[in-house]
């Protein structure tokens, strides 16, 4: 599927699943979140989450792929203040994924540093309002324990 086949239908067809925040996610067969991205066919330009038209050249010629699990933590802060229903304090951190991606998302765990070795994890950062968890992507250290839990 090519994403100029409309990102309504990306969704079913897919198993792309937008409900945990702005980054496309899917779950493999063993249980492990992938997020999802789109790479211009004209270009060359990757990104996440994925797109109908190229940001970089205004092509529409482009196809959904699957992003890399692990990456490097480019930059990162620990939010102390926040919603009642998120974990405190968090971490938030970009980290640039092998093939040129940059994702903002949750970081697990404490002691960040720049450039540190992370992986992609999926885990609960709160309690929503009838205490039911808030699950999201986020990137653990490369040596913590991946968790295999999915959503559900």
């Amino acid at each position: 599927m090519t994403a100029n086949e409309g990102y309504e239908t990306m969704s079913s067809e897919t198993g792309v699943s937008n409900t945990l925040g702005a980054a496309a996610v899917r779950w493999d067969d063993s249980g492990q979140p992938q997020l999802i991205g789109s790479h211009c066919l004209a270009c060359g330009v990757r990104l996440s989450p994925p797109v109908s038209v190229c940001p970089n050249c205004a092509s529409e010629t482009l196809e959904i792929e699957a992003q890399p699990r692990t990456g490097s933590l480019y930059t990162f802060t620990v939010v102390r203040v926040g919603p009642a229903t998120l974990f405190r304090p968090f971490g938030i951190g970009y980290v640039d994924l092998p093939n040129g991606v940059r994702v903002l998302a949750h970081l697990k765990g404490e002691g960040w540093a720049i450039n540190q070795h992370v992986v992609l994890d999926f885990a609960d950062v709160g309690v929503d309002e009838s205490g039911r968890p808030i699950g999201a992507i986020v990137f653990r250290a490369a040596r913590e324990k991946v968790s295999t839990r999915s959503p559900e």
